[in-house]
Protein backbone atom coordinates (compact mmCIF):
# COMPACT_ATOMS: atom_id res chain seq x y z
CA UNK A 1 0.00 0.00 0.00
CA UNK A 2 1.28 3.59 -1.39
CA UNK A 3 2.54 5.59 1.66
CA UNK A 4 0.41 8.86 2.37
CA UNK A 5 2.81 10.61 3.01
CA UNK A 6 4.95 10.37 -0.16
CA UNK A 7 2.55 13.05 -1.90
CA UNK A 8 3.83 15.67 1.06
CA UNK A 9 7.47 14.43 0.62
CA UNK A 10 7.80 15.00 -3.02
CA UNK A 11 5.95 18.51 -2.65
CA UNK A 12 8.88 19.35 0.33
CA UNK A 13 11.82 18.03 -2.21
CA UNK A 14 10.30 19.88 -5.19
CA UNK A 15 9.16 23.59 -2.93
CA UNK A 16 13.36 23.54 -1.98
CA UNK A 17 14.14 23.86 -5.72
CA UNK A 18 15.33 27.44 -6.61
CA UNK A 19 13.72 28.44 -9.74
CA UNK A 20 16.02 27.85 -13.10
CA UNK A 21 17.13 30.58 -15.42
CA UNK A 22 15.16 29.18 -17.74
CA UNK A 23 11.92 29.37 -16.44
CA UNK A 24 12.40 32.75 -14.13
CA UNK A 25 12.24 35.49 -17.05
CA UNK A 26 9.37 36.90 -19.31
CA UNK A 27 10.23 39.81 -22.20
CA UNK A 28 7.10 42.18 -23.43
CA UNK A 29 8.40 44.60 -25.96
CA UNK A 30 7.17 48.05 -25.22
CA UNK A 31 8.29 49.87 -28.32
CA UNK A 32 11.48 49.34 -31.01
CA UNK A 33 14.18 49.54 -28.35
CA UNK A 34 12.34 49.25 -25.10
CA UNK A 35 11.71 45.65 -23.71
CA UNK A 36 10.18 44.86 -19.76
CA UNK A 37 12.03 41.65 -18.48
CA UNK A 38 10.04 40.12 -15.60
CA UNK A 39 12.23 37.96 -13.49
CA UNK A 40 10.97 36.20 -10.19
CA UNK A 41 12.17 33.25 -8.03
CA UNK A 42 11.01 31.17 -5.01
CA UNK A 43 12.26 31.22 -1.66
CA UNK A 44 15.16 29.52 -2.56
CA UNK A 45 16.28 32.00 -4.58
CA UNK A 46 18.15 35.11 -3.74
CA UNK A 47 17.48 38.42 -4.82
CA UNK A 48 20.64 38.95 -6.64
CA UNK A 49 19.89 35.48 -8.61
CA UNK A 50 16.75 37.23 -9.85
CA UNK A 51 18.61 40.38 -10.95
CA UNK A 52 21.22 38.39 -12.79
CA UNK A 53 18.27 36.50 -14.47
CA UNK A 54 16.95 39.54 -15.85
CA UNK A 55 20.31 40.84 -16.68
CA UNK A 56 21.51 37.90 -18.24
CA UNK A 57 17.99 37.60 -20.42
CA UNK A 58 18.84 41.51 -21.74
CA UNK A 59 22.51 40.77 -22.57
CA UNK A 60 20.60 37.55 -25.03
CA UNK A 61 17.68 39.39 -26.42
CA UNK A 62 20.04 42.43 -27.07
CA UNK A 63 22.35 40.24 -29.29
CA UNK A 64 19.34 38.33 -30.80
CA UNK A 65 18.12 41.74 -31.93
CA UNK A 66 21.76 43.14 -32.84
CA UNK A 67 21.98 45.80 -30.83
CA UNK A 68 25.21 46.21 -28.93
CA UNK A 69 24.07 47.74 -25.58
CA UNK A 70 21.34 48.40 -22.91
CA UNK A 71 20.66 50.77 -20.09
CA UNK A 72 17.65 49.83 -17.43
CA UNK A 73 15.48 52.70 -16.99
CA UNK A 74 13.79 51.67 -14.38
CA UNK A 75 12.80 48.88 -12.53
CA UNK A 76 9.90 47.59 -9.78
CA UNK A 77 10.42 45.49 -7.02
CA UNK A 78 7.42 42.46 -6.82
CA UNK A 79 8.91 40.50 -4.22
CA UNK A 80 6.13 38.42 -2.54
CA UNK A 81 6.19 37.64 1.49
CA UNK A 82 3.82 35.20 3.15
CA UNK A 83 3.08 31.96 5.89
CA UNK A 84 2.35 29.13 5.45
CA UNK A 85 1.81 26.44 8.09
CA UNK A 86 2.46 22.77 8.19
CA UNK A 87 0.84 19.90 10.44
CA UNK A 88 1.71 16.62 11.68
CA UNK A 89 -1.69 15.18 9.92
CA UNK A 90 -1.50 12.83 6.98
CA UNK A 91 -4.96 11.54 5.55
CA UNK A 92 -6.69 11.18 9.10
CA UNK A 93 -4.44 10.27 11.21
CA UNK A 94 -2.37 12.63 13.42
CA UNK A 95 0.17 12.64 15.63
CA UNK A 96 -0.37 15.18 18.20
CA UNK A 97 2.27 17.80 17.99
CA UNK A 98 1.28 21.19 17.19
CA UNK A 99 1.54 22.46 13.78
CA UNK A 100 4.22 25.05 12.75
CA UNK A 101 3.94 28.75 11.03
CA UNK A 102 6.79 29.28 8.43
CA UNK A 103 7.23 32.27 6.62
CA UNK A 104 8.96 32.78 2.97
CA UNK A 105 10.35 35.70 0.40
CA UNK A 106 9.76 34.89 -3.01
CA UNK A 107 11.84 37.01 -5.29
CA UNK A 108 10.81 38.93 -8.42
CA UNK A 109 11.15 42.07 -10.13
CA UNK A 110 10.56 44.32 -13.38
CA UNK A 111 13.30 46.33 -15.30
CA UNK A 112 12.63 48.23 -18.48
CA UNK A 113 15.69 48.14 -20.85
CA UNK A 114 16.54 50.30 -23.58
CA UNK A 115 18.77 49.14 -26.46
CA UNK A 116 21.44 50.81 -28.38
CA UNK A 117 22.55 49.82 -31.97
CA UNK A 118 26.09 49.85 -33.40
CA UNK A 119 27.58 53.44 -34.15
CA UNK A 120 25.30 55.05 -30.92
CA UNK A 121 27.01 57.49 -28.45
CA UNK A 122 26.31 55.35 -25.91
CA UNK A 123 25.51 56.51 -21.97
CA UNK A 124 28.03 56.11 -19.10
CA UNK A 125 27.18 52.89 -17.48
CA UNK A 126 25.32 51.30 -20.93
CA UNK A 127 25.70 47.45 -20.47
CA UNK A 128 27.83 45.85 -23.56
CA UNK A 129 25.21 42.96 -24.45
CA UNK A 130 28.37 40.34 -25.25
CA UNK A 131 30.14 40.82 -21.61
CA UNK A 132 27.27 40.56 -19.81
CA UNK A 133 26.11 37.33 -21.06
CA UNK A 134 29.41 35.76 -20.90
CA UNK A 135 29.65 36.68 -17.29
CA UNK A 136 26.59 35.79 -16.75
CA UNK A 137 26.68 32.62 -19.01
CA UNK A 138 26.78 30.34 -14.99
CA UNK A 139 23.31 30.95 -14.33
CA UNK A 140 22.57 28.71 -17.86
CA UNK A 141 24.44 25.95 -16.31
Amino acid sequence: MPSKALPLILFCVLAACAVPYEKATSVTQLNERFYLITSSGNSSNKSSDVISYSLLRAGELCKEKSFVAFTSYSNKDLTRTGVYSTSSCYGTQCSGAAASVHSYTAPAGSERYYFYKSGEELPVGAIDCEKIVNELSYLKK
